[in-house]
């Protein structure tokens, strides 16, 4: 099993238990049939498994156009024997939630005033602003620059505008 978090609205946290044994971390969607893929190292998603030890993975941020607000995800470990773990679920924030009450803490499912100043101090690069993953909301491929496209989707999540871009399957 697996710890994982909604790291943001626009990306998931995955860490694996620990183990010595080689494991590849599968992501599947039940909001989302089509997906199902393997994380790579670098938070990426591939089609075939990537075994690394727990300690090897680490924490891996994936944050990219497959990961959307507001969804439920599921991470399975699959060791390279063929034993399969229990699924850990994930559910993202809302659009335009990045950060939760208190310095550091994860998005809270609500969007306010506090989510906008917070992308703002990412895009002025604030000593405590919050991490690039979790204010990298525009475009539909995150593009690791916080812009006043990423403001304004933060002001649009406040305003409950719907989340702009399709979901992962085509």
């Amino acid at each position: 099993m697996s710890q994982s978090s909604g790291e943001g609205c626009r990306a998931l946290g995955v860490t694996p238990a620990p183990t010595d044994e080689p494991l590849a971390l599968r992501l599947t969607s039940q909001d989302f049939p089509c997906l199902d893929q393997f994380l790579a190292a670098d938070g990426g998603l591939t089609d075939s498994p990537v075994f690394l030890t727990s300690d090897e993975w680490g924490l891996v941020i994936v944050a990219n156009e497959q990961i959307i607000p507001s969804t439920r995800y599921a991470v399975t470990a699959e060791l390279a024997g063929g034993a399969v773990s229990a699924q850990s679920w994930i559910t993202t924030p809302p659009w335009g939630d990045v950060i939760g009450n208190g310095p550091g803490a994860l998005p809270d499912g609500n969007v306010n005033f506090s989510d906008i100043g917070a992308v703002v101090n990412c895009f002025k690069e604030v000593l405590t602003a919050p991490p690039l993953h979790r204010c990298d909301i525009w475009p539909a491929a995150p593009d690791g620059l916080v812009n006043f496209s990423d403001i304004g989707a933060s002001v649009e999540g406040f305003k409950s505008i719907p989340y702009p871009y399709a979901g992962p399957c085509p």
